[in-house]
This record gives C-alpha cells, sequence and structure tokens, in this order.
C-alpha cells in the first residue's frame, strides 16, 4: 500500500527542524480508529503540552 510508505518517509522531516514526531501504522481505514486515537493519543498529548496559566 503506498499511502502507509509515503507517510513513512514524511514522518523523518520535523527532525530536520528539530521538532520532534511520532508515526503510528494501524490497520483500518481512515475512520475507523478515530475514537481510540483521540482518546489515546490527542487528548493526552495537549494534556501535557497545554498550560491553562495565565501568561505574565
Amino acid at each position: 500500500m503506498l499511502a502507509p510508505l509515503l507517510a513513512r518517509n514524511a514522518a523523518g522531516g520535523g527532525a530536520q527542524c528539530g521538532q520532534a514526531n511520532s508515526l503510528e501504522v494501524y490497520d483500518g481505514d481512515h475512520t475507523n480508529m478515530l475514537g481510540f486515537g483521540m482518546q489515546d493519543h490527542v487528548l493526552p498529548f495537549f494534556g501535557a503540552n497545554l498550560s491553562f496559566d495565565p501568561a505574565d
């Protein structure tokens, strides 16, 4: 399948700019794992990286 190969090649591009990134390839289509991805990856990422403290 071509899409995962292209994604794997593109995932390394952020390292050139000093930006960490990761890639996870899973069996399925675009929508059948959406809830899992939000719950287990997106929300924890924002919880760890967003600050709600007022800026000084």
